[in-house]
């Protein structure tokens, strides 16, 4: 094999420093094994880990689940927490309750970085120095802590990131150990389980650590870690970190995107028309009942025009009534009317001494009224049609005297003859 000239080894590590690394997302075997599940309904997850789980990563992955594949998730980070420490906090036993509390649609899981130490069993601790004894109880742990989020059925997908190199003599000699433990376990895991080597992208081949790397929205190079030297730096983690670890699921969330897409479009046609045919019924509605208002106006209109006919007619009947009433009172003439006209032909004759006229009866007066003045004017024309005959005999011849009218038998007596 050929030696690299060395002076081009400055140039290689300048470029693995510039662009952060080996390229995460060309790796092959960060997919799914077992590819996408069938998602159905709404998809959710779980993303568990330490401090850059809790702090920095955990929201920014909800962040992008939900903006671009509304994804909703949930997050949970333990600060200084691992799987070398279950005394402080045992992960396999917390997973197994929230896996069943949330039952989410996939996992993602950032563990490994605290793990530089030794392992604590039951009360007593088990050194790095004894490697094999070390590496086989750690990757036992790893294999429970894969199967308590892969469920009973294994078939919950899980995106298992490594631990972050950082500078110290324990984290460069127990680093590496751990990476390889938890890329081997992931790997040959019987699940749908992919791991994301963050280890990688965090120190250079010749075994020192990446300060420095270039981000895709920067022109100049930035600093990797923060002012502790261990945790990266929020792009860092955005870039190294987050992205990488969605890649395996990209493909399950376009295909869900896709599905929700189209249900969303069926439900906002479906909203449409509801929207259409409750806008129908509320015009047929308003249209009835403007129907209805009409329908009862006119009716309350004809029932009023109605009783203004009835009201009418009624009124046109008491006139009628009244005038009947009143016109043959008015132009009948009285029993002794014909006597008292000759009677007094026969005084104009006779003396030129003018007889007082009578004045006019009012036409319209009331029953009782006209019944009255009529009694009243008979008994007068009476006592003048006799006055008027005594003298008539007293001056004048018998031959030429009229004959006496019959007189009215007086109430209560009989006739004289």
């Amino acid at each position: 094999m050929s030696r690299v000239p060395s002076a081009l080894v400055p140039l290689a590590c300048a470029c693995l420093i510039a662009l952060g690394g080996p390229s995460l997302a060309s790796d092959p075997k960060t997919a799914l094994p077992k590819g996408c599940p069938d998602f159905e309904g709404k998809v959710t997850g779980y993303m568990i880990g330490s401090s850059t789980m809790g702090s920095v990563m955990g929201p920014m992955l909800k962040g992008m689940l939900k903006r671009r594949w509304k994804v909703e998730s949930r997050h949970w980070g333990k600060a200084s927490s691992g799987l070398a420490r279950p005394d402080f906090h045992d992960w396999p036993r917390k997973a197994v309750g929230l896996m069943s509390r949330y039952k989410p649609d996939f996992v993602i899981v950032s563990l490994g970085t605290n793990d530089n130490q030794a392992l604590r069993v039951g009360k007593k601790w088990l050194k790095p120095k004894r490697r094999d004894r070390w590496e086989k109880l750690y990757a036992e742990r790893v294999r429970k802590m894969l199967k308590a989020l892969a469920g009973p059925d294994l078939a919950r997908p899980i995106v298992w990131m490594g631990p972050t190199a950082f500078e110290g003599k324990t984290a460069r000699v127990l680093g590496p150990r751990i990476n390889a433990i938890m890329k081997r376990e992931v790997e040959a895991f019987e699940g749908n389980a992919a791991f994301i080597n963050v280890y990688r992208a965090t120190r250079k081949p010749n075994g020192e650590m990446v300060k420095t790397f270039q981000a895709p929205d920067r022109k100049q190079p930035e600093g990797l870690r923060g002012d502790d030297g261990i945790h990266l730096t929020a792009r860092a983690v955005k870039y190294l970190m987050a992205q990488p670890a969605l890649k395996p699921l990209e493909p399950c969330f376009a295909e869900h995107l896709a599905a929700w897409k189209a249900k969303e479009k069926r439900k906002a046609e479906e909203r449409k028309r509801r929207a259409e045919e409750r806008k129908a019924e509320r015009i047929r509605r308003r249209a009835e009942r403007k129907a209805a208002r009409i329908e009862v106006y006119q009716a309350k209109l004809k029932k009023k025009q109605e009783a203004k006919a009835r009201r009418l007619q009624a009124r046109k009947e008491r006139l009628a009534d009244k005038t009947k009433r009143d016109a043959p009172e008015g132009s009948q003439e009285s029993p002794a009317a014909p006597e008292v006209a000759k009677q007094t032909q026969v005084e104009t004759t006779a003396s030129p001494t003018p007889t007082p006229e009578k004045p006019e009866r009012p036409r319209e007066v009331t029953k009782a009224t006209s019944t009255a003045g009529e009694e009243k004017a008979k008994a007068d024309e009476k006592t003048e049609g006799a006055a008027q005959a005594s003298e008539e005999k007293k001056s004048k011849p018998a031959e030429d005297t009229p004959e006496p009218s019959p007189k009215k038998p007086e109430e209560g007596g009989e006739e004289k003859r």
